[in-house]
């Protein structure tokens, strides 16, 4: 018996001697680092990154979550040392704020940097009392993070820029459903208007656009209203559109409600943008997925997708029907009865290129769908990026082309692994600079620089980790690429020397 034990207390030893070991050798191959590499954030958790000056700024949080908060910080861009962050702007939204084991108090999302470089609007986002979500929007000195003003009340985020850019304003609503126009510069209320009895960010959509604050509440009153967005009085208000909560897009001239996403049915009705009253109602039927955007003159294109098949043999189908704005008349389709099965896409100014599941790239007329040139790939494109006179692919089998944006010819192809199952699509896949072309190559795990002209690989980097993971391209500021690296599928190495995620930022020239 006792030999047994002897037996067994040495080989859990060797064992434990043996891992130990591996550990070591993992962790020396973790820490080291390439000459390719400028910096690395291991300690905090890096999202929405954006350079300002000699700043680089995420909103995020620290991995060891000591802070009960997920909040704007600033690093050096050039050691990536942290040299400021919100978290004092931040504490009293902490202490009013709930918080469970995987959320934060206060979390905060970066809205945009004013044209000077001087100031960056913050939006937070808070439980109170009875876990209602309450907001504020901040604005801080970009290069320390000092307070400059706040308001109470959430901004809209896809117009804010634009409201910035062309009035110096910034058009929010508050708890009590009020509507305010603040000034940009000093935080100071302009005008007023109390539209609703309360703000519910679920029930209530608004949104700046050309002179005009446009706002739609699918739960009360169920009507669009505008305002001048300079005085705040009021322009028209819509008939009621009944039917629940309705996605709400604007283009061109065009207020677009279409009905809620659980609708297998699609109803898609266009509003005059000048006055308010009904153009035309479309019915989409049998819809999955649905999406809209603004085409040629008066196209208006929408993007839909079905779905065929079991758990087992899922598969995505999708076409593109295209109308005029005014009218809602037919001005074209593409793949109207899925014969090219699913597509990505890339719409670029007045030409559009499709590339399809069973392998084609296709140049289309985006005001009349005519084909200017297609090119047999015999892979399926997913993604595309235009630059000069080159159209670059990306395709869901792994590989890397560049097409004549002219004649569609194929001037190269890159076997890089890219592998869709692991990455991030879009623009997490590709960056781009003057000549070279930044990929993410999942599959091998490594991050590849290849020569736009010739397609000859300039470098390529790789950051060991011991468990399988993805990188995702999240900036590229003129000669310095800024990578995430996310571990997956980590059960039996420990968080502590794996990590959350780690961000670098890299040399980008050979």
């Amino acid at each position: 018996m006792k030999k047994w034990v002897v037996i067994f207390l040495t080989a859990a030893t060797c064992i434990a001697a043996i891992y130990g070991i591996m550990l070591g050798i993992f962790y020396l191959k973790i820490i080291e680092k390439s000459e390719r590499e400028l910096w690395r954030i291991t300690d905090y958790i890096v999202f929405q990154p954006v350079v300002v000056n000699d700043l680089f700024i995420f909103s995020g949080h620290k991995a060891d979550r000591s802070i009960n908060c997920d909040c704007v910080y600033a690093a050096n861009k050039s050691t990536g040392e942290i040299v400021w962050s919100t978290e004092e702007v931040e504490k009293p939204y902490m202490k009013l704020g709930a918080t469970s084991s995987n959320s934060f108090s206060v979390n905060s999302y970066i809205e945009m940097v004013s044209p000077k470089k001087d100031t960056i609007y913050i939006s937070l986002f808070y439980y109170g009392s009875g876990d209602n979500l309450k907001f504020a929007l901040v604005a801080v000195r970009s290069n320390d993070g000092e307070l400059l003003w706040k308001v109470d009340g959430e901004a809209n985020s896809d117009s804010l820029a634009n409201s910035v850019l062309e009035k110096s304003q910034i058009f929010v609503f508050d708890e009590q459903g009020d509507l305010l126009a603040i000034n940009s510069d000093t935080g100071k209320e302009i005008w007023r208007n109390e539209i609703y009895d309360h703000y519910d960010d679920a029930d209530i959509w608004f949104s700046y656009y050309k002179d005009t604050v446009f706002t739609f509440n699918s739960q009360t009153d169920q009507k669009i209203k505008a305002f001048d967005a300079e005085t705040g009085q009021s322009l028209w208000e819509s008939d009621q559109f009944r039917g629940g909560r309705w996605n709400v897009y604007i283009f061109n001239k065009t207020i677009y409600l279409v009905s809620p996403p659980l609708d297998d049915n699609k109803l898609v009705t266009a509003i005059d943008l000048e006055t308010g009253k009904k153009r035309w109602d479309l019915v989409f039927q049998d819809v999955s997925g649905f999406s809209i955007a603004a085409g040629d003159k008066n196209g208006v294109m929408f993007f839909i997708t079905k779905y065929e098949g079991g758990p087992n043999n899922f598969h995505e189908l999708a076409k593109l029907v295209v109308v005029d704005e005014l009218t809602g008349q037919l001005l074209w389709k593409f793949n109207e009865n899925f014969s090219h099965g699913d597509f990505g896409y890339l719409i670029n100014g007045n030409t559009m290129y499709i590339g399809t599941e069973d392998g084609f790239v296709f140049s289309l007329d985006s005001a009349t769908g005519n084909i200017i040139w297609q090119t047999e790939t015999g892979h399926f494109p997913i993604h595309f990026l235009v630059k000069g006179n080159a159209l670059i692919v990306v395709y869901e089998e792994q590989y890397l082309s560049l097409l004549d944006l002219a004649t569609g010819l194929q001037k190269w192809r890159l076997d890089l692994d890219i592998d869709k199952s692991w990455s991030i699509l879009g623009e997490d896949i590709l960056g781009i600079n003057s000549d070279t072309i930044f990929v993410v190559g999942n599959k091998d795990q490594k991050i590849y620089a290849i020569d736009i002209n010739t397609g000859n690989q300039l470098w390529s980097w790789r950051h060991f980790l011991p468990v399988r993971s993805y990188y995702e391209i999240e900036l590229l500021n003129k000669d310095i690429l800024y990578v995430d690296q996310w571990p997956r599928w980590n059960f039996f190495i420990s968080d502590d020397l794996v990590g959350n995620n780690w961000y670098f930022a890299l040399k980008a020239e050979p």
